[in-house]
């Protein structure tokens, strides 16, 4: 386990094109990546997780971006068949 300051907090966390957005403060300049990566794979996650249910589920796009899952996904398409 790496030992981190305890002076590091999330100032805001946004939903933002329908993935987590974090803004961290408090981030000694030797952990920067470190916190980095941790943000970022939430951030990734948060893009295949429904965001009704918390099943698996990947990015749609009916009128706003959203992840859904396959029972909540109504009539959206997913995002990436959109774009073809």
């Amino acid at each position: 386990m790496v030992k981190s300051s305890s002076d590091i907090r999330a100032v805001c966390v946004q939903k933002k094109t329908a993935r987590l957005c974090f803004i961290v403060a408090g981030c000694p300049k030797e952990e920067k990546d470190y916190i980095f990566g941790i943000t970022e794979m939430a951030s990734k996650i948060s893009e295949s997780v429904c965001e009704i249910c918390s099943c698996r589920g990947e990015m749609f796009n009916g009128n706003s971006m959203a992840a859904r899952c396959a029972n909540h996904s109504g009539h959206m398409l997913p995002f990436f068949r959109r774009l073809m």
